[in-house]
């Protein structure tokens, strides 16, 4: 969110690709009017609508299927974004050579069984379409 590479529009249509999984949200700056009404929409699950081609009148809405986790340095202090949150505060920044290796063991199992659970489904879409 902090590098703003991508628009508002281009962050919430990730909301609409999935469904009932978490899209992590990773820099949360204190302050901007812009993410903090996005964060509320998400909560609201309203998103932007869009004029249709075909006629004047209707309108095509992008859907809120996921939910959100927000990371970051910074805590938010606008209330209304504060009451759409759970908030979950990480004071610990030392671990021990048993957490380190503990944490590394789990980093690679999720890893290693993401690849190993999607890339041969992703072939076999290839193939058949």
């Amino acid at each position: 969110m902090e590098n703003k590479q991508s628009t508002g529009k281009a962050k919430l249509r990730s909301f609409g690709e999935f469904s009932n999984m978490m899209v992590h949200l990773s820099e949360y700056t204190n302050g901007d009017k812009e993410i903090d009404g996005m964060l509320k929409g998400i909560w609201d699950r309203s998103s932007y609508k869009r004029a249709t081609l075909d006629s004047h009148m209707s309108t095509d809405s992008t859907p809120i299927l996921c939910s959100a986790i927000v990371t970051g340095n910074q805590t938010p202090t606008n209330e209304a974004v504060l009451t759409r949150l759970i908030y979950g505060e990480m004071t610990k920044n030392q671990f021990t050579l048993e957490e380190s290796q503990a944490f590394e063991e789990f980093e690679n199992m999720t890893t290693d069984h993401c690849l190993k659970s999607t890339l041969p489904t992703s072939f076999l879409c290839i193939k058949r379409f």
